[in-house]
């Protein structure tokens, strides 16, 4: 006789699966989604992926799902000026708060189902019920970033579920801006951005997510084609719990990915970038850096793994996490991994947590400047190395004052 033992359902896992029922009239590739995500529930510390941070936990309660916006809309912060804002408010598309689309943009609504084995993506692909599809026709260059802007609605507290996919065609070029705004929750939001590069397509992408007292996750994911070139670049900040989290195949020989950010907490606030790149074919290059500040009871967690598989010979892979601790009640979480199947490849990892040095501030203090101003510009210097390397030079001044108003922040709560 076999006993076989189930899960008991949390309160908020029993909600959604109440929720979806609810709905009604779901197609199949919906259905087997949350049949996934069913199975494996909302992850915590005991899943690999998850290992330092428990959404489990965080979710007490499933709350209510977001439907036509109710309450006012806030207007989407400029992240590049002349940028195209395509606007999705409590997760559907909005052509009020949108603009015309540029030439060789299409817009539909049909994403298609895709694979997944992470259960949070899962449940964004059986709640998303209006995904956006956005193609870039191949060989193209499109003249104006596009500002993929997530907005939500004043009101109660609401779950917001959003999906996009982005088709860039063979030989084209584009460059995305995500953002997510007016998040003030506390919301349970839980985004999904699909890409998929052609054959010498580029891409560069730049996201912008503040949370406030919300719980996030925020999953890319991405496919490269060969020669494809993919930049995403990420300002974190805020949150109950943020979680940004990453899935890149390089499919075709010669991709290139960089995966930049930097992560800003305070308080008992929890921030997670954990991402997975997966080098399928030869000659491709990754590079993965992170940088992070940390002030009170905040927690940070670096978890990022190379995966280089049999035939993906003179791949040239690097990651880094660098940690600064304002705080001893702050704690930073690095873990960097490498699973290398290839005899042929230059790859390596590093993680470094610290204090600010009391050397520089001595010397700041030497030339008449007050600690507290010689930090700013310490911390400043800091995010700003990862920022000035932006390929889109437009965005540096928003993502700059990004950390300027934070740091601000900080010096008036600590007075």
């Amino acid at each position: 006789m076999n006993l076989i033992l189930s899960r008991p359902k949390t309160e908020a896992e029993a909600g959604l699966a109440a929720q979806f029922e609810a709905l009604g009239g779901l197609n199949a590739a919906r259905r087997a989604a949350f049949a996934q995500f069913a199975e494996a529930g909302l992850p915590n510390k005991r899943v690999e992926a998850w290992h330092f941070t428990d959404l489990r936990g965080a979710m007490d309660t499933a709350l209510p799902l977001a439907g036509d916006a109710a309450g006012p809309v806030g207007k989407p912060e400029s992240l590049m000026p002349g940028a195209c804002v395509i606007a999705l408010v409590d997760g559907r598309y909005s052509p009020a708060h949108s603009d015309d689309l540029p030439a060789h943009v299409a817009l539909c609504t049909d994403t298609g189902p895709m694979a997944t084995k992470d259960s949070v993506l899962a449940l964004n692909h059986a709640f998303a019920a209006h995904p956006l599809h956005l193609e870039i026709a191949a060989g193209c260059a499109v003249d104006q970033p596009i500002h993929i802007a997530h907005l939500i609605s004043q009101g109660q507290p609401k779950a917001l579920f959003a999906r996009v996919a982005v088709t860039v065609g063979a030989g084209a070029q584009v460059c995305l801006v995500e953002s997510a705004s007016g998040m003030a929750g506390p919301h349970q939001i839980n985004l999904a951005l699909e890409l998929t590069l052609g054959a010498d397509a580029k891409c560069s992408h730049i996201a912008d997510f503040a949370a406030a007292n919300s719980v996030l996750v925020n999953s890319l994911s991405a496919r490269l084609g060969g020669q494809a070139d993919l930049h995403s670049f990420a300002m974190l900040s805020g949150g109950a719990l943020l979680r940004r989290q990453m899935f890149v195949a390089l499919e075709g020989e010669g991709g290139n990915v960089t995966l930049n950010g930097v992560q800003l907490g305070r308080g008992e606030e929890h921030i997670d970038t954990s991402l997975v790149v997966a080098h399928m074919a030869g000659h491709g290059v990754s590079r993965e850096t992170f940088r992070t500040i940390l002030d009170g009871e905040a927690t940070g967690v670096y978890q990022g793994k190379v995966v280089v598989h049999p035939h993906a010979q003179k791949t040239d892979g690097k990651m880094m996490s660098k940690a600064v601790l304002l705080s001893d009640h702050a704690v930073m979480d690095n873990k960097p991994e490498l699973e290398i199947f290839a005899d042929d490849v230059v790859c390596g990892h590093g993680a470094t947590v610290g204090a600010l040095d009391e050397d520089q501030i001595f010397y700041c203090a030497a030339r008449g400047i007050a600690k507290p101003e010689a930090e700013g510009l310490l911390l400043q210097a800091f995010a700003d190395e990862l920022i000035e390397a932006l390929p889109d030079a437009a965005a540096i001044p928003h993502m700059s004052q990004r950390v300027a108003d934070w740091l601000r922040t900080r010096k008036d709560v600590a007075q």
